[in-house]
Parts: C-alpha cells; sequence; structure tokens
C-alpha cells in the first residue's frame, strides 16, 4: 500500500462541482405541489425541492427530479430539462449509481448545446466528467472537464476556473504533468483566493510527484500561508507538509506538521482523515526504528474507525501488518494480514452487491425513459386520431383501424425489442461481473502470495536457499506487476503499455538490490505503445532474470552499478530490446548452449515462446543482450 499521496483528487473535483444554490422548506414545497399550478410555477417547485432532497435526501430525489424533467419537457424548457438532469444526475453520484447519472445526462446534453444554452451545457458536462472520474476513466473526465472550461469561458463565467481546476487535478491523477502544469500557473494568478490555495496545493502535489520535494514544500508553504490569512482549512496542507519532510529526512519537522494536521482535523471532528494523520506518524516511527511507539499511533487510529467502513478497516489491519513485519513479530503480523484479508474479502462482496444493484437501477431508469418515450408517442397519435375525425367524419372508422394496427404493431417491435435489449443487457453485465471478479481474485492471490513469499525470504538464513527463493519473488512480482496494470485503462486485459511496465519493473528490481552491497541505476528507454499481455509478460520476465544476474554476478567490484533497458519499434516490422550493465562481462569460457542456470534456461525459453532471436555478448564493459521479435507475436 503506498501512503505517500500527494493530494486527494475525489475531494477537489467534488469541491468545485457547480452548487444549485437554492433554499426552501420540504414540507411546505410538498404541500404547494399537491394544489394545481400553473406548468411554468410547478416547474420552479419541482426544482427547488429537487435541490432540498439533494442536500438532505438524495435515495427519495428520483421521483421529483424525473417528474421535473418529463414537465420540461413538455414544455420545452431546455434550461429547467437541464437544470433538473443535472441535479437528478448529482443525486445518482451521491449514490455511486454511476452509469445512471450518465444514462441522464447523454440525452439532454446535445439538446442543450443545440439550443444554445452554452452555461447549462457546461454545468452538465462537470457532472459528467465527475462521473467519468468516480469511474477511474480519467481520460474521458479530463475531456469533459476540458469542454466546460472551453464552455465556461464562452459563456463569460467565472466559473471556467472551477472547471480548469478540475481538469488539472484529473491530469495530474493520470501523470500528465506537462499539461497540468501551465493551468496551475495559470490559477495562482486568479483574483478568487481558494482558486490560488488549490492552484499552489496541486502544484505542490505535482512537484512531489516527480519527486522534486524542495519545490514542492515551496509551493505547500505558500498555500499554507495563503490559507491561514484566507481563514481556509489548512489541515490537508499540514499533512502534506509532514509527508515532504518525512521522505527529505527532516523527521522533526514532519512530526510537528502531522501534529498540526491532527490538531486541525480534530476540530472539525473529521476522524477519518485523523486516522490517516496517525497511520503516518505510525509509519515514521517505524521508519525510525521504533516499532512499539509506531503500534500505539496504530491503536490510537483504530479508536476513531467507523465499525462499518470496511475499507478503513482494511487500511488499518495492513498498517499493522507492515509495522508488525518491521518489529520482527511475524505471527502477530501474520494474523493482521489474515485480518486484512478478510475484510478486503467482506470489501469485494460489498461492492459485488453495489454492482448488481447498479445493474437494477441502470434498468429501471431505461425502462422508465422507454415507457415516457412510448406514452409521448401514444399521445402524438392520439392529436392525429382527433384531428382525422374532426376533418373525416366519414373515415373515422377505418382511420381508427388504421391507427389501432400500426400501434399494435409498434408496440409489439418495441416490446421484442426491449425483451432482446434487456437480456442482452443481462448477460454482458453478468460477464463483466464475473471477468472483473476472477481478474481481482487472480490479482490478490498473486500479490498474497508475494507477500508470503517475502516473509519466508525474511525468516530464511540459509544464503542460497534465500537467494532461490528471492529470484522466484522477483519473477512472481514481475507478473503481479503486469496483471495489476491489465486491471486498468481502456484496453484492460487485452495489451499494457510497455514503458510504463517497464519503467515499474525496473523500479520494483532497484529497490530489491538497493542496500545489498549496491547503490544500482537501471534506465528504461522505451516509445509509449501498448503490446499484448502474454508479449510484454515474457519480456518482463527476461529481464527480471538479467537484470538478477546482473547484480548477482557483475557488479561485485562495480562501485556504480548501472543498467540500460532499451525497448524500440523498428522499421521492418520487428520489436528489439536491447538490455546492457557495465558490469565484469561474462567469463571467457562462456558459451550460450551449455549453461546450466536456471536464469538462462528460462530466457531462452521466453525467447522461443516469443518467435525471436537473441544474442549475448559480454565484454570488459559489462553484458550486451539484443532481442528481435517479430511485431505480430506481441500485438
Amino acid at each position: 500500500m503506498n501512503r505517500k499521496i500527494f493530494f486527494a483528487i475525489l475531494a477537489s473535483i467534488l469541491a468545485n462541482l457547480p452548487s444549485l444554490g437554492q433554499s426552501g422548506g420540504v414540507d411546505s414545497l410538498e404541500q404547494l405541489l399537491e394544489t394545481s399550478l400553473e406548468p411554468a410555477i410547478k416547474q420552479k417547485v419541482l426544482s427547488e425541492l429537487a435541490f432540498l432532497y439533494l442536500q438532505s435526501y438524495p435515495g427519495g430525489l428520483a421521483l421529483i427530479a424525473r417528474q421535473g424533467i418529463d414537465l420540461a419537457r413538455k414544455r420545452s424548457d431546455y434550461e429547467a430539462l437541464g437544470e433538473a438532469a443535472n441535479t437528478l444526475a448529482q443525486a445518482f453520484l451521491s449514490t455511486n449509481k454511476l452509469d445512471s447519472a450518465q444514462l441522464v445526462i447523454d440525452p439532454v446534453l446535445p439538446q442543450l448545446e443545440q439550443q444554445g444554452l452554452t452555461e447549462a451545457a457546461a454545468t452538465l458536462n462537470m457532472t459528467r466528467g465527475a462521473a467519468f472520474f468516480r469511474a477511474s476513466d480519467l481520460p474521458n473526465a479530463a475531456a469533459c472537464f476540458e469542454r466546460s472550461a472551453r464552455l465556461y469561458a464562452e459563456a463569460g463565467s467565472p466559473k471556467e476556473e472551477g472547471a480548469l481546476l478540475n481538469l488539472g487535478t484529473v491530469l495530474i491523477g493520470s501523470e500528465e504533468l506537462a499539461r497540468a502544469e501551465p493551468i496551475f500557473q495559470k490559477l495562482v494568478k486568479s483574483e478568487a483566493p481558494v482558486n490560488r490555495f488549490n492552484a499552489l496545493i496541486n502544484l505542490g502535489n505535482m512537484y512531489g510527484f516527480r519527486g522534486e520535494l524542495r519545490q514542492s514544500v515551496q509551493y505547500f508553504e505558500e498555500a499554507l500561508d495563503l490559507g491561514r490569512k484566507s481563514g481556509f482549512n489548512v489541515a490537508t496542507v499540514q499533512l502534506n507538509l509532514g509527508i515532504s519532510y518525512e521522505k527529505m529526512g527532516d523527521y522533526d519537522r514532519a512530526i510537528s506538521y502531522y501534529q498540526e494536521a491532527f490538531a486541525a482535523y480534530s476540530k472539525l471532528e473529521a476522524r477519518r482523515e485523523m486516522a490517516k494523520v496517525l497511520y503516518n506518524l505510525g509509519y515514521l516511527y517505524a521508519e525510525q526504528g521504533a516499532p512499539d511507539r509506531a503500534l500505539k499511533e496504530i491503536e490510537k487510529a483504530e479508536a476513531l474507525l467507523d465499525a462499518g467502513n470496511l475499507q478503513e478497516w482494511l487500511e488499518l489491519y495492513t498498517a499493522k501488518h507492515e509495522i508488525l513485519q518491521r518489529k520482527g513479530d511475524y505471527r502477530a503480523a501474520y494474523g493482521a494480514l489474515q485480518k486484512a484479508y478478510a475484510y478486503r474479502d467482506s470489501l469485494f462482496s460489498v461492492e459485488r452487491a453495489q454492482a448488481v444493484d447498479e445493474i437494477e437501477t441502470r434498468y429501471q431508469t431505461e425502462k422508465t425513459a422507454l415507457e415516457n418515450q412510448n406514452l409521448q408517442q401514444e399521445n402524438e397519435l392520439q392529436a392525429v386520431r382527433n384531428r382525422n375525425q374532426r376533418r373525416w367524419l366519414a373515415s373515422v372508422v377505418a382511420g381508427l383501424a388504421v391507427l389501432a394496427f400500426l400501434a399494435a404493431l409498434l408496440f409489439y417491435q418495441r416490446q421484442k425489442l426491449r425483451q432482446a435489449n434487456r437480456r442482452l443487457a443481462e448477460q454482458n453485465a453478468r460477464e463483466e461481473l464475473l471477468n472483473r471478479e476472477l481478474r481481482h481474485r487472480i490479482k490478490n492471490n498473486l500479490g498474497l502470495a508475494n507477500s508470503l513469499m517475502r516473509m519466508q525470504v525474511r525468516r530464511l538464513a540459509h544464503p542460497e536457499a534465500r537467494q532461490a527463493l528471492q529470484e522466484a519473488e522477483s519473477r512472481l512480482a514481475a507478473m503481479s506487476m503486469l496483471h495489476r496494470r491489465l486491471n486498468q485503462g481502456p484496453h484492460a486485459g487485452i495489451t499494457i503499455g510497455i514503458r510504463d511496465y517497464l519503467e515499474e519493473l525496473a523500479f520494483h528490481l532497484k529497490q530489491a538490490f538497493d542496500g545489498a552491497g549496491t547503490s544500482p541505476e537501471i534506465e528504461v528507454q522505451s516509445p509509449e505503445m501498448q503490446v499484448d499481455a502474454e508479449a510484454a509478460m515474457r519480456i518482463g520476465l527476461i529481464v527480471n532474470e538479467l537484470a538478477t544476474n546482473s547484480f548477482k554476478h557483475a557488479f561485485k567490484t562495480q562501485p556504480s552499478p548501472l543498467i540500460n533497458i532499451v525497448f524500440t519499434n523498428l522499421d521492418n516490422g520487428q520489436y528489439q530490446l536491447n538490455y546492457r550493465d557495465n558490469g565484469s562481462g561474462l567469463p571467457a569460457e562462456f558459451q550460450l548452449g551449455r549453461q546450466e542456470s536456471m536464469g538462462l534456461r528460462l530466457i531462452d525459453t521466453l525467447v522461443k515462446q516469443l518467435d525471436g532471436s537473441m544474442e549475448l555478448s559480454g565484454k570488459e564493459d559489462g553484458l550486451h543482450f539484443n532481442l528481435r521479435l517479430q511485431a505480430s507475436a506481441a500485438a
């Protein structure tokens, strides 16, 4: 679990959703709604009541909001339609029904843009972006916030800055820092202190993400000063400063800021945030070699947790597990790990139930939309019948018969289409749910095996057994990293980005061998491209075996170990992997085909599986390995 996170994206995005800003009494408005009202007045009452329901009772909002949408459509009041759709979509967001929110927004948004209601379309785009973000679809979320900012700018609305803030925050989350930085540099010049404050925090987050901690701290200090002068809540800034100084090794300042953040969160009675501060203090004390003191902080955090929040309990026992491992109390660490897995399984069961509920809600929403559409069509047909009755009394019987036949045929066809669509949607939902569960289980099982293997490595005293098990753990980690990436992005389960995968693998290898007599540097060069998951796994295992061999044999006399990994796309329809180190090279008597090393045999097998060819040489300037494979083998 990576606890060193510099920003809370979701809180920032939800804070910048457009407010509806109305007030009134629920009871009085409900009573007024029961009376006979003009359509325009009824529309305003429904809008007011929907807003109040959103603030106090989102679960009961759907009926009121749908009435508002239907009335606005009948009146062709597109501004009211946009407001009602936005209210209903935000209600679905508040209950985590993301697909339902999209179903409400998608048909309304083009109508607003067609009518030239630029600001209303921008507001609905903001809510749509929040729905994409909640679903972890960062590219679509960024596109929505970017369009929202452009529309607000066209309308001359000051809400443009809120949309830009959301856009920049999402770009940080998707690691597009080059696009995010100019946005925040623009916002630090805003006339609104709150936008300057948020921009400074995000700049601090961004530089912290890059590892430029001094620049990050400078932005956080500016945000802290502005926040105090403006009366803003600065607890999050203090927490980020604590994390930054801890990373810089200035533990005294880190502890001081953690304590300030804890005090600020305590005044707000923000129990969850208080617990997170205590987690950080616990990890810091553990890093200082004081596990007992660290455990005391974790126990304080335990007293703050909500019994029904499974995610918080999962984080708590994960933290306990790591600290007990550092203490050397492996039995207690194993017990904490078992509890963490129990909460993880419970959390998965809850998420699965929520997914099923979301499918049901989506079905009901689609059903209601189709019923409303059929009702509207029936009303139009009735109007046609009335006109024909007044004009052609002589042909009324024949006209009614024809219309009845057409209506029955249309109804029958729509029934068949609706049933087919429902069956297809249910089948797709079941398959997606099963695939998601399978990938989730495989990822967790790999993580469990990896964790247990690391624990066993620490307990082994025999060097050869420890080394063999550590090599196996490194191979398993390479596969685990790949499988985790398979669950991310628009190509989930099919391909992965080879550059990000090789960089993560290099980071893992550097951590694994850092402190074992070497201080390795691993450079990775690769274009951004998608590679077949199976081929990527084999390429990752080859790199893992070569790096393990280098650290075991090549760097014994090398004070500055360096590994260079280059993956390129050749013009002749081939990919090429070049691996080079600056170690002692290969022995003079080395012959590839006669080696008994398991690692070299594994490399040879993997190359054959990739339908590739390899060259291996070692001179005084180190080991050189070259692999070529057909692009079709990794497509």
